[in-house]
């Protein structure tokens, strides 16, 4: 279940990244 919860964080900051971009 370890590799799922990586995918979900992975997931999770790339939303966070993508929702406001911050350069």
């Amino acid at each position: 279940m370890g590799k799922l919860l990586i995918a979900l964080t992975l997931t999770l900051f790339v939303a966070v990244v993508i929702g406001q971009p911050w350069q």
